[in-house]
């Protein structure tokens, strides 16, 4: 993406920044089939977010067709990626926790990474065979035929045409109104569900937001770094949340689980104070405007 500027007209940046995420993604497929690390698989996930985000933001350009098939694959595996994630985030949390928690809550704790352990073991298999339903370089092929054939419709015209800067800030513009619909609601504690949906609408801001970073002027580091420090204490939150309902779920000792699920929403209160006062310090409702002076 390096050859790109604000001004590179938006049919031409498409085809770069899909063909050098593609490469990514094939370069980190083979790293996860080569070990099946838990850091080969979370950088598989982000560069698979990263380029389904890419094609979603040019949708437009591309023949639904082609596109549709290439997203469903993407979408698929990210699915699949996730699974064994939350197995690895859960067991590395429950397993800090047999060191902190009460005598009597440790036979909960030591079945819930028993039965995530099994679990992780599934899904390993099934992401081994979603892995093997993919061919790396008959993937990044139909990633150059999408970036060779645009939509034939006569509207196209103009955005083809136009900067891609321009692009790419409607892009933005778009998550960032879902961010504000989402904010009110979220800075309430209580609110799991508007939490984890911000966190989803974090993350795809930052994803678009890079494709701003070759040709980004003043403070791009600044913004970038906030919205990763809130997607980051939002995935936090989010991980407590399922982790609390994973330790309500052992029917064996239901006053030991009650025990550990207070201790893990003790966690989340001060993660959520976390959230408020990065809210107060570097307000997310006005992101969007500190986006807009970057370009």
């Amino acid at each position: 993406m390096g050859s790109i500027t604000a001004e590179t007209r938006t049919w031409h940046a498409a085809g770069n920044i899909l063909r050098e995420r593609a490469d990514n993604f094939r370069m980190q497929l083979s790293r996860v089939r080569e070990s099946f690390d838990p850091e080969a698989i979370h950088d598989l996930r982000v560069s698979s977010r990263r380029l389904r985000e890419a094609i979603t933001i040019f949708s437009k350009l591309f023949k639904k067709r082609r596109r549709s098939s290439l997203l469903e694959e993407l979408k698929a595996l990210v699915k699949s990626m996730g699974s064994i994630r939350n197995c690895d985030e859960a067991i590395r949390f429950f397993s800090t926790l047999t060191e902190k928690c009460a005598a009597g809550v440790k036979p909960v704790v030591s079945r819930l990474i028993a039965t995530l352990s099994a679990n992780r073991e599934q899904e390993k298999l099934c992401l081994h065979a979603t892995l093997e339903k993919i061919d790396p370089d008959s993937f990044v092929a139909q990633v150059e035929k999408l970036c060779k054939t645009p939509r034939n419709a006569k509207s196209l015209k103009v955005t083809l045409r136009q900067p891609v800067s321009l692009t790419v800030l409607a892009a933005l513009a778009k998550r960032e109104k879902t961010i504000l619909e989402l904010l009110p609601e979220a800075l309430m504690e209580e609110n799991a569900t508007p939490l984890h949906r911000l966190r989803i609408s974090v993350k795809r801001l930052r994803y678009r937001l890079e494709l701003l970073a070759p040709f980004a002027k003043g403070d791009y580091k600044g913004v970038y770094s906030t919205i990763k420090s809130y997607q980051e204490i939002l995935g936090h939150i989010h991980d407590l949340d399922v982790f609390a309902t994973l330790a309500d779920t052992d029917r064996e000792e239901t006053a030991a689980g009650k025990s550990l699920q207070k201790l893990i929403l003790k966690q989340r209160k001060k993660l959520f104070a976390e959230f408020i006062r990065l809210n107060e310090a570097s307000p997310l409702a006005e992101i969007g405007d500190r986006i807009k002076e970057l370009i």
